[in-house]
This record gives C-alpha cells, structure tokens and sequence, in this order.
C-alpha cells in the first residue's frame, strides 16, 4: 500500500512539473502583465487553463515525455520570446491585431522598428528567459502514469478545454456553432502559441 501511495505521489509530482514547464511560456507574460496592473485577470485564467493541454501527448506517451516536452517546449519557447519582447517594449498584451501589423510590415519597417524600440537590457531579459525554461525543463523526469490514468486524465483535460465550453455555448446559451467555436477561440488566445493563430 505505501508503494502504490509513493508511486501516486511521484506520478502527480511528474505531472506538476511537465504541467509548470508548458505553463511557464503562456504564464509569465501574463504574470507580468498582471504585476503591471496592464490587464484584467481573464488572460492569466485562460493561460492556466490552457496549458493543461500539452499534457496529454506526455501522458500518452510516457516513454518519450522529456522529448515530447522538448519539441513542445521549443515551439512554446519562441513564440514566448516574441510575447515576452513585446511586452518589454510596450508592457501590453501581443495580440492578434499585432500580427496583422507584423505581417503587413515590410522589411525596411521591421527593421527601422528594432532599431528604435531594441534596448540593450532586453538581451540578458531573453536570455534569462530561456536559462528558465532549460531549468524546468532539465527537471523533468519520467512520467510514472499508468496507460489507463492517462487516458482518463487526456479525456477529463479534453472535456473541460472543449466539450463543456462548446457544450455551453450550444446548450446553455443557445448559439449557433459559429458562435461556439468562435468563443472557443477566445479562450485559447491568451496561452501561447494560441494568440498567434
């Protein structure tokens, strides 16, 4: 019985820690944001949410979870540069509108940009960013999860992201689909890289 409780304790320990290091990229922009008083509690809430989703490929494949992390981790990590960045220049959320500017920008305007708004002290910002996320994610380890707990724990984590939110919309509020998936949307911007899509 003291194995079992052990091994119960290191499967969930394993969990919080995969679960900080996805949530570190979405949440300390938003923990900035927050501390600077540039926003309502809303974003931070959708982030903390949201990042339970990168759990599930670890969890269904918990052999390979510190790669699965890795890959992750990486893309998680560069758009998180870029929201952090944005955040060091304007203290304001980086939002869809932002990417439209970007994308409609041409080089000589990107590159007339860094030169005035990039300062010195972003660098070692960036770079202390990334020495963070190496931490976390160096502190990974196994993930000791029985194929049954996470298949369960995937479809526990599947219904509350988006079955109950759809379920809602449709059933609760009476909107059409469009409408569902719509605030849906909203919900997965405020964790990276869902602002960016």
């Amino acid at each position: 019985m003291q194995v079992l409780s052990r091994w119960r304790l290191g499967a969930w320990a394993a969990c919080l820690n995969y679960y900080l290091f996805f949530f570190y990229f979405s949440g300390l922009p938003h923990v900035l944001l927050q501390l600077s008083g540039s926003t309502i509690f809303v974003g931070m809430r959708q982030a903390i949410v949201m990042s339970l989703l990168w759990l599930i490929p670890v969890m269904l494949m918990p052999r390979h979870a510190r790669k699965i992390a890795a890959g992750i981790g990486l893309v998680l990590w560069a758009f998180s540069l870029v929201t952090l960045g944005y955040f060091c220049i304007y203290h304001q959320e980086f939002s869809q509108s932002v990417m439209f500017i970007i994308f409609e920008s041409n080089p000589a305007e990107s590159q007339e940009f860094i030169a005035h708004y990039f300062v010195w002290w972003m660098v070692p910002v960036l770079l202390l960013h990334t020495l963070v996320a190496w931490w976390l994610w160096h502190r990974l380890g196994p993930m000791p999860i029985s194929r049954g707990a996470a298949w369960i724990a995937s479809l526990i984590i599947v219904v509350l992201l988006f079955i109950q939110p759809i379920f809602k919309q449709l059933v609760v509020r009476g909107a059409g689909w469009e409408s569902a998936l719509e605030k849906l949307e909203l919900r997965m911007e405020p964790a990276v890289p869902g602002r960016w899509s």
